[in-house]
């Protein structure tokens, strides 16, 4: 996903086989190819971690995609 979503932004849950396991275990939770907003993105200089409004988190960010809506 682009490091520069703000909150509020959606994103997909679109690649559940990145990450690490324990990764992978928190976003059991989360549904593949569903749509999620944003409530807060942290960018670290390893890894990047997104949290999602109404799941929580962190989860990390390599597992999703950015919603591009088309016009």
């Amino acid at each position: 996903m682009n490091l520069n979503t703000k909150a509020g932004d959606e994103i997909i849950y679109a690649y559940p086989g990145n990450g690490r396991d324990g990764d992978k275990k928190l976003c059991e939770v989360l549904t593949v190819g569903a749509i999620y907003a944003v409530d807060k993105l942290e960018v670290g200089s390893y890894s990047s971690q997104v949290w999602l409004e109404g799941y929580g988190g962190p989860f990390n960010t390599v597992m999703f995609e950015n919603r591009i809506e088309r016009t």
